[in-house]
């Protein structure tokens, strides 16, 4: 192959791979999958090229055998609530919802909205306590009851949680993700985690 005509496959392959990034980084950046993988290269390659997020390097490196799984909250509308991003391991199984909000965080009493402060701006948002009610009863179906699963809700990193009361840790996206690589649940083998996402699989594709 003529080296010109090699030189611009090379050109026109590195323009592609680059607009694909470019096109993925803003579902990287400062998000929850910052702190799940060990770099946007990784979350690249297993999101475009090999279409499977269930695994991650860095968490290999921190807790082991694990499995991560995905699922969103949406609303009446049709909109985007939260993403559950729920993971197996045999250090423990959690599920963490995360929410597309950064800033000063304000808890409401019973099932009333929370409050979301950045630079002067207030938004309300749906309770977060309301949609881990709603994944508790759909992991409870769909697991069962023979693993605990332990919930967290992670704002983004930044966030501010002085006016918080939740029977739910409320956690950083960075701070949930520690908090996740620290757990020493014990009692969980390789069986229980391959059980359980295969449940979860299962569920999604019957869903």
């Amino acid at each position: 192959m003529d080296s010109t005509v090699l030189t611009a496959l090379v050109i026109v392959l590195a323009a592609f791979l680059v607009a694909r990034g470019v096109q993925l980084w803003p579902s990287y950046s400062g998000t929850i999958y910052q702190e799940l993988f060990s770099s946007f290269l990784e979350y690249f390659w297993r999101m475009r090229f090999k279409h499977d997020l269930s695994a991650s390097s860095y968490l290999k490196s921190r807790i082991g055998n694990h499995r991560i799984v995905y699922n969103a909250a949406i609303g009446k509308k049709g909109a985007k609530l939260a993403d559950f991003i729920t993971v197996f391991s045999e250090h423990g199984f959690v599920s963490i919802c995360s929410l597309p909000y950064s800033g000063n965080i304000s808890s409401a009493t019973g099932n009333g909205k929370w409050k979301v402060t950045q630079q002067g701006k207030t938004v309300r948002i749906p309770s977060p306590l309301v949609l881990i009610a709603q994944q508790k009863q759909f992991l409870r179906k769909t697991l069962g009851d023979k693993v605990p699963v332990k919930y967290v809700i992670a704002f983004g990193n930044g966030s501010v949680f002085e006016h918080i009361s939740s029977p739910v840790p409320v956690r950083t996206a960075k701070e949930a993700v520690e908090d996740l690589c620290d757990m020493r649940e014990g009692g969980i083998g390789p069986d229980e985690v391959a059980e359980a996402f295969g449940l979860f699989r299962e569920a999604c594709i019957n869903d």
